[in-house]
Parts: structure tokens; sequence; C-alpha cells
């Protein structure tokens, strides 16, 4: 578990991860796209909810057993940020599979971010683990909305839902 002091609640550090990766996807984005980015969460816990053709992830940390964060990204997100970068490469034609891909390296840099910044709260190296796509994510998960915000692009109503598990 991830605890800078022993006064911290479950909800403050559930609030930490889901801005820090926030905060790690934007800069991913800005990197690989030289698009300025920013995200947003309000801090409010809510019930999944599967959306039709939202990429699910799980991406598991080094700090032990079950410790990971599940991620569910809205198709117009993941296509909107995929297409964004292959174009600042200077693809103009993008299809859904190569913004798929492209979208999975910005969860790649994202989450090898995050990965960063458990290792500086917690003062020991963490590594990402393995990392699945999923259909779907467990009935009973519990999230924070993490919106992304892209100039010219209508996206901040379909926010990432961001879950930690609750070893991590």
């Amino acid at each position: 578990m991830i605890v800078a002091n022993q006064k911290e609640t479950a909800e403050q550090i559930t609030q930490w991860l889901a801005e820090e990766w926030g905060r790690r996807f934007a800069t991913a984005v800005e990197s690989m796209a030289d698009h300025k980015t920013s995200t947003t969460c309000d801090g409010v816990s809510l019930p999944f909810t599967a959306a039709e053709g939202a990429l699910n992830v799980e991406q598991e940390f080094s700090i032990g057993p079950g410790c990971l964060i599940r991620v569910s990204a809205p198709e117009l997100v993941w296509r909107e940020a995929g297409t964004r970068v292959l174009q600042a490469a200077g693809i103009e034609e993008v299809g859904r599979e190569d913004a798929l891909s492209t979208f999975h390296e910005i969860l790649n840099q994202t989450h090898s971010g995050l990965a960063q910044a458990m290792s500086s709260r917690l003062k020991r190296e963490v590594n990402c683990g393995a990392k699945a796509d999923k259909d779907t994510l467990p009935d009973d998960t519990v999230g924070l909305s993490v919106a992304i915000n892209m100039t010219d692009a209508e996206i901040g109503d379909y926010p990432v839902f961001v879950s930690p598990s609750s070893e991590l």
C-alpha cells in the first residue's frame, strides 16, 4: 500500500493515485504529440459502468500481490489521443487499430511514470508488472473519473475511469 504518512486514508491515497495517473497521462501525450493536455479528477468515487468500445486494462505493479490499477478509457478518448500522437508523427490517415496500438503506448508511458511517482513516495523501487486487456472490469469495481482535456477535442465529458486495487 502506498502510504506517505500514517494519517492518510484509503480515499486520499486513491485520490492521489488517480490524480497522479492523470498527470502522467498528460505528460505522455504532450511528449508524444507535442500537444498541451490537462486532466482533472473530481475525487468522487463511483462504480464502474461498462461502455461499448472502451479499452479496459489492468496494470500490475511490483509492490506486492494484487497491487494493480484498472483503467477504462472510452473509445472517443483513446481514438483522439492515439490519432493526435500519430498525426504529430506525420501520419495523416489513422485507422482504429493504429490509434488503439498508439494509445497502448501512451498507457505504457503513463504507467511507467506512475511507477516512478510511487517509487518516490515509497522511497523504494516500483516497477510495472504484467498488463492485461480485459473485456470488462469486475462488477464490484469502484474508482474515480479523470477527465482528459485537449484543445479542439470534445472529450472532456468522457472521463477515463481509474481504479487502484485496495492492495495498492
